[in-house]
């Protein structure tokens, strides 16, 4: 018998955060898939009760990878097993496994898909209408082409490519599930002929947006006169965290830097 699934909250991104939030059924196995930030408990919880009599029934939580706004509403689910991308939590047992291939019922199995980051997992649910892929390696239908905040983009791109081998349903990061189409981002953009320091430009202010380093960066007489480190002082806190962002920042700007060199 094929699983079913739901989508309990359709996640975004922008001004605010919050993770797409998915209730699968397999038998007896019910499956969270990233329970992160959402709005309040009640926005999984209400649509959930619905399909369950309590959240103490649901028997596994699934975290694609390990960013706060995919796992935040985690200990909504206390009785169940928490799964990442290397292990099996319960209570206190902490039992290693390699994610690829693991099956937790007959019709749901977890693939290893890094990109975004090094952990990324994509859950892979069998279905009367064919395998929905729950996964990060897009956040919406559009995209991004280019994830700025990917730890790998080439090995997001790889994956993205694996995935849609058998997606015929894509439920993603932070957005609502869509049907693979040839418009589907699959891999960078490569920047036209002639139009580099366009796309230069287009491609950093997209990866840290802020008018604070973005008016100080125009005074610099040449784009090459912009190094990553003062970019990358001007970039403001992303999610509160400014570790992240000078990491993230510096990845944007490498790559967008890539772009202009020989």
């Amino acid at each position: 018998m094929a699983a079913a699934f739901r989508v309990l909250f359709t996640g975004y991104a922008g001004q605010r955060v919050a993770s797409t939030v998915s209730f699968v059924q397999d038998g007896d196995i019910r499956v969270i898939i990233d329970p992160g930030m959402v709005p309040e408990p009640a926005a999984i919880l209400a649509p959930l009760q619905r399909l369950t009599d309590s959240p103490d029934r649901i028997t596994d939580v699934i975290l694609s990878h390990h960013h706060p706004d995919h796992t935040l509403s985690a200990a909504l689910f206390p009785r169940a097993r928490i799964h990442d991308f290397w292990a099996i939590y319960t209570s206190d047992v902490w039992q290693d496994r390699a994610a690829e291939g693991f099956a937790l019922s007959p019709s749901i199995r977890l693939i290893e898909t890094p990109g975004h980051t090094p952990q990324d997992i994509t859950t892979l649910v069998a279905t009367g209408e064919g395998t929905v892929a729950f996964t990060h390696l897009w956040w919406s239908a559009q995209g991004p082409v280019d994830d700025p905040l990917a730890s790998d983009p080439s090995a997001l791109h790889r994956n993205r490519a694996r995935v849609l081998e058998v997606a015929a349903l894509i439920v993603p990061g932070h957005g609502a599930p869509f049907k693979p189409t040839a418009q589907t981002p699959r891999s960078s953009r490569v920047p036209p002929p002639g139009n580099r320091l366009r796309w230069h430009w287009g491609y950093v202010q997209r990866t840290c947006s802020s008018r604070q380093w973005w008016t100080h960066a125009h005074r610099f007489p040449r784009p090459l006169g912009i190094s990553p480190v003062v970019l990358r002082s001007r970039c403001p806190t992303f999610h509160g965290v400014r570790r992240r962002v000078t990491s993230d920042c510096s990845i944007g700007v490498r790559q967008g830097l890539s772009a202009l060199l020989p």
